[in-house]
């Protein structure tokens, strides 16, 4: 089908250029009409036309070109944002499982102290409450036997 369009594209265009030559003729030798007149301004239109389309398909080429180029550059752009995204993600990675080792060590020396503490403070509860009881026997005993301190 392509080929049928191109070919009646052709044959119309040959059409042209030999009914052109004719009319050119006929009007070099002031023998023209409106016709010939139609044909000639038609065939210099189509000559425009077919500049113009050259130098649209050449400007389409370029701005195909730097549509590529731009969009090289975005994507080398975009990868390097993805690197250095990725790169900060370990980064961060790295320093938060520090910080949670960190934390823990911390939190494992904090535990041994109170719990080290803990003890201590139950020992010296013990010897207070032995103190205590001590105490409580001497004065049971002396108030018992009285002495002679609280009378």
């Amino acid at each position: 089908m392509a080929n049928d369009k191109e070919t009646d594209l052709e044959d119309v265009a040959e059409l042209l250029d030999s009914r052109y030559q004719e009319s050119l003729e006929k009007f070099r030798k002031g023998e023209h009409d409106h016709e010939d007149l139609t044909i000639i301004m038609l065939k210099h239109q189509t000559n425009h036309i077919s500049h113009l389309d050259i130098d649209l398909n050449n400007r389409i080429k370029i701005v195909i070109e730097h549509i590529r180029h731009l969009s090289e550059n975005v994507n080398t752009r975009i990868e390097a944002l993805d690197n250095r995204i990725n790169s900060l993600e370990k980064d961060l990675t790295t320093k938060i499982e520090h910080i949670e080792s960190d934390a823990s060590t911390k939190i494992t020396v904090v535990n041994d102290k109170s719990t080290v503490l803990y003890e201590k403070l139950g020992q010296k509860m013990n010897k207070l409450t032995w103190n205590m009881s001590g105490l409580m026997i001497l004065l049971a005993v002396i108030s018992t036997r009285g002495f002679g301190l609280f009378a």
